[in-house]
């Protein structure tokens, strides 16, 4: 190449750099709105109405001061800028250093192409998304998503990100989905799953972070050490409200959460997590305080501590823990480790298990240190109850434990009762006189009978019904329905529920009889109708008299009264009055009308109805002006003599329906077939014997009611279970999703599909799967029930992306 040449290019190479440059130092355009128009990922440092990527938007809002908006279109966005670890956003992630809100249209995926992680929240920045998909993030600390701001993520799903420590590195690698870091997070209607870590395969809750959820999911995370679902570290605080925690897995500790901080969690609820040491639903550390309302462990796994392993503080209110495994043989449903403190109130403990099933090693709790136990119902843990082994101590009061192959309680001692407990043996040393052993509590099985999770109820006659302590009744049940029902608190977890009765109408007088003759001049008695006015309360009461006879007998309510009457078929003048008795007043002409009284139950006789043609007087006006009032007749009452059940049928092998109380009544509509001892049906259509009431009115003249069948009532149907939205597709062609769950009930009729509280399908029964095609617009919120002739189940719900 000669020297012009040389000379040429490098003034275009010269060129080409000063314009790079001049391009990369372009002042940002500062909007409160930007809008991405391509997909692809370029840094140019331009973001114009017709030109801007995702990363150069984030660019110019970082630049700009106050706060500023990106709206993100449908469709995917694959970061393809390498470079990990750098904070400008000028490679890798999207780092955002200022306050941004990113608003997805149709949810979009931010794709994190497997180069870095997808974003990084730089402190003090306030950063909303919302309707976004996160997605194939890599990184040590946060494969989606790394926080040291405030953040709140809306609706949108993080899934299919790895945090791994890089070739090369050290430590261990936290937060597969997020990792919050000294940060605020708030997740709300947003799903988080199927994504890995060392710590944290969901979330990494680390330092001082905080952590709000509200209505999330969180499913099929795995940690490689601790926490597949959440980790919250010792000096973090975490809020979960409505939280689903479901078939996460941890090679160690704490499948579900584990828990170093502090951590408050209402109705929340953690399924199939497995984890390969301790703590299947919940690991919680020697420095954590964990208080949960409403929670519902089930059917989760781990070597010791199935649903829960405590070593620290924890609190379960108004929870079950049920159908939990511990494959290394102690602890089923709990297993409470040296240092922990364990309360749990108003809880069921139940259907948990060991493994190997013939040893006692605490099937339903496993206890090591201090453990206190309030209102709770232990049953049909596949070996024994509570395994108290050495050092360890609980108390128990108003508490119910039974139904348990190895005992209700094995071990060492060191279990003083407060009183008020039942147990079906005496292994537990139940002492005070208000509690009953070799006593059975007469338990139905598990059952979703309200509240988050399952619960046992005492039948009809079950002695824990109306025997708790009176003195130290708690407010409320496991399901949150008030106590007591009854006279007293019921024992255990669930207070049997009285159903209303409603109050007493005023039971009417018994009716006045009137007798007396009709005075006619003429031959025979046309016929008559006729009135007896009250003056008491103006009503007027009205009877036919056609039969030609010379007297009459009428019943009447008790009153002052006047009487006269009119012939039926009025071709002249006239009127009968009650005057004076026939024959003493000449031709019966006194119209004066007389009053006279009627008394409850008694006969006021002589009052005759004299005729008079000519002048009326002072005879009321005909029946067309008058305002007839129907003439009552006897109602058959009865009143109760004794507080008693009104049952579902005449005898007492029925279930009760309703309790009345000495000296309440009831009408009756009809009475037991001739054979059977004598009961009453009601108009509440239950029954009550004969021997608990006093009738009184008509109740020969009652139609005879058959018995109805005595099979035992087929209970509500179970919830479906892990609720969740698959198949989800959104473009430009098509809006459908599916919906899966698992049927959990063998009793249902069907089941019936909700789309934001409207009714939307009626599915058979077996059904685990819906498609729908909804109208796009924002996320619509999903509802499935199960239902049988008793009743409906709790209905769970999920939410979906939108699509617009």
């Amino acid at each position: 190449m000669n020297h012009s040449s040389r000379t040429r290019l490098m003034t275009i190479v010269a060129l080409g750099l000063i314009l790079a440059v001049l391009s990369a130092c372009s002042p940002p355009v500062c909007v409160p709105a930007y809008t991405v128009t391509k997909t692809i990922d370029t840094n140019d440092g331009v973001c114009s109405v017709s030109d801007c990527s995702l990363r150069e938007a984030v660019d110019n809002a970082n630049a700009c001061p106050g706060p500023q908006t990106i709206h993100l279109p449908a469709g995917g966005y694959i970061l393809t800028i390498a470079g990990a670890e750098e904070d400008a956003n000028a490679t890798g992630d999207l780092d955002i250093t200022d306050d941004i809100s990113i608003l997805g249209v149709g949810a979009p995926s931010v794709d994190g192409g497997g180069i870095d992680r997808v974003f990084e929240i730089i402190s003090p920045a306030v950063v909303d998304m919302d309707l976004l998909i996160i997605v194939n993030g890599v990184a040590q600390l946060g494969g989606g998503i790394r926080n040291h701001g405030n953040l709140t993520i809306t609706n949108s799903s993080i899934h299919d990100n790895v945090a791994e420590v890089p070739p090369g590195g050290v430590g261990s690698a936290g937060g597969g989905g997020i990792f919050n870091e000294s940060g605020t997070l708030t997740l709300l209607g947003t799903q988080i799953f199927d994504n890995v870590a060392d710590h944290g395969g969901g979330i990494h809750n680390f330092a001082t972070a905080t952590l709000i959820a509200e209505d999330v999911l969180i499913q099929g995370n795995v940690a490689n050490d601790m926490a597949g679902g959440i980790w919250n570290n010792f000096a973090s605080n975490a809020t979960l409200n409505n939280v689903e925690l479901r078939d996460n897995d941890a090679v160690a500790h704490g499948a579900g959460i584990y828990n170093a901080g502090h951590l408050e969690a209402n109705w929340i609820t953690l399924v199939e997590n497995v984890a390969g040491l301790d703590g299947g639903g919940l690991w919680a550390g020697p420095d954590g305080e964990t208080y949960l309302y409403d929670a519902w462990f089930t059917n989760n796994n781990a070597g010791r501590g199935g649903g829960i392993f405590n070593q620290g503080l924890t609190h379960l209110y108004r929870s079950s823990v049920n159908n939990n495994s511990a494959l290394a043989g102690q602890g089923g449903g709990a297993y409470n480790d040296f240092g922990g403190l364990l309360l749990l109130q108003n809880a069921t403990i139940s259907a948990n298990m060991v493994d190997p099933p013939t040893l006692p090693g605490g099937s339903g709790i496993f206890n090591l240190n201090d453990m206190r136990l309030e209102f709770v119902t232990m049953a049909y843990n596949n070996t024994d109850g509570i395994r108290n082994d050495a050092g360890g101590h609980f108390t128990i009061r108003s508490s119910v434990l039974a139904y348990h192959a190895l005992g209700n309680c094995t071990g060492t001692s060191g279990m003083p009762s407060s009183g008020h407990n039942i147990e079906d043996d005496d292994t537990c040393g139940l002492v005070e006189s208000s509690d009953l052993i070799n006593t059975d509590p007469q338990l139905a099985f598990l059952a979703s009978n309200g509240g988050n999770g399952l619960s046992q109820m005492p039948n009809p006659g079950s002695p824990a019904i109306d025997s708790g302590d009176q003195d130290k009744c708690i407010a409320e049940d496991q399901r949150s329905i008030a106590r007591p029902q009854g006279v007293r608190c019921d024992r255990g977890s669930v207070e049997v529920e009285v159903a209303a009765v409603p109050p007493a109408t005023a039971t009417p007088l018994p009716l006045g009889t009137i007798t007396g003759a009709l005075c006619y001049p003429s031959e025979g008695i046309p016929p008559l109708t006729l009135y007896f006015e009250n003056l008491d309360d103006a009503s007027v009461h009205e009877f036919d008299h056609s039969d030609g006879t010379p007297s009459y007998s009428v019943d009447v309510s008790p009153g002052t009264y006047v009487a006269y009457a009119y012939e039926m078929t009025l071709m002249v003048g006239g009127s009968y009055s009650q005057a004076v008795p026939c024959g003493l007043s000449v031709n019966c002409t006194d119209h004066t009308l007389i009053q006279f009284p009627v008394v409850a139950g008694q006969t006021t006789s002589g009052v005759d109805i004299c005729d008079y043609y000519g002048d009326p007087g002072d005879v009321p006006a005909p029946p067309g002006g008058l305002p007839p009032t129907p003439t009552p007749t006897p109602v058959p009452m009865a009143k109760f003599i004794q507080n008693a059940f009104c049952r579902k049928g005449p005898g007492t092998e029925y279930g009760t329906a309703a309790g009345y109380e000495l000296g309440q009544e009831t009408e009756l509509i009809g009475r037991s077939e001739p054979g059977r001892l004598p009961w009453w049906f009601t108009v509440l259509r239950c029954w009550v014997s004969d021997s608990t009431v006093e009738t009184s009115g008509p109740v020969n003249e009652l139609q005879i009611v058959p018995a109805p069948p005595t099979s035992v009532p087929v209970p509500p149907p179970a919830a479906p279970a892990r609720l969740r939205v698959v198949n989800w597709v959104c473009n430009t062609k098509q809006y459908s999703l599916n919906l899966e769950w698992i049927d959990m009930a063998d009793n249902e009729i069907g089941y019936r599909v909700y789309r934001d509280g409207q009714f939307i399908a009626t599915l058979s029964a077996g059904v685990t799967s819906y498609a729908d095609s909804p109208p796009r617009g924002a996320a619509h919120t999903y509802g499935v029930e199960a239902y049988n002739d008793s009743g409906v189940s709790d209905r769970p719900i999920v939410k979906d992306q939108g699509c617009n």
